[in-house]
């Protein structure tokens, strides 16, 4: 069993025609949206996460699921995880490369689950990642 608490993944949901997925949570609003057709933008209430947009769908919710899970990882009472949390926000914010490297590597992850749990890779082609490449 891991010391570390697992953190509830963001619930996307989409509304037709509009090209917006939201996601609602303790932290806020997460909103990922395309931008005319070409590439992913994700905010929370309404402020950009990055100053750049992101290639898929998938990487602009991976974003938006580490900026959530260092929020919530920065509200716990264990000093040495609020630590972390806040080292990991600050680092995030600094640098406008780290927010895009961590929703890749959240994005790795989440291939290499899916790929354990599943028999057939890729995901079946819908609305929500039809602009995944």
């Amino acid at each position: 069993m891991t010391d570390r608490p697992a953190i509830k993944p963001l619930e996307w949901s989409s509304h037709e025609g509009d090209g917006v997925l939201t996601a609602d949570s303790v932290a806020g609003e997460y909103r990922v949206r395309c931008h005319n057709g070409d590439f992913w933008i994700a905010s929370r209430d309404g402020i950009p996460l990055s100053n750049r947009p992101y290639e898929l769908s998938s990487f602009a919710k991976a974003a938006a699921q580490a900026d959530y899970e260092a929020r919530i990882l920065s509200a716990l009472t264990q000093p040495e995880r609020k630590a972390e949390a806040v080292a990991k926000i600050g680092e995030l914010l600094s640098d406008e490369n780290a927010l895009e490297d961590a929703a890749k590597a959240a994005f790795t992850k989440a291939q290499s689950v899916y790929r354990a749990d599943h028999d057939h890779f890729p995901l079946k082609h819908t609305r929500e990642n039809a602009h995944d490449g």
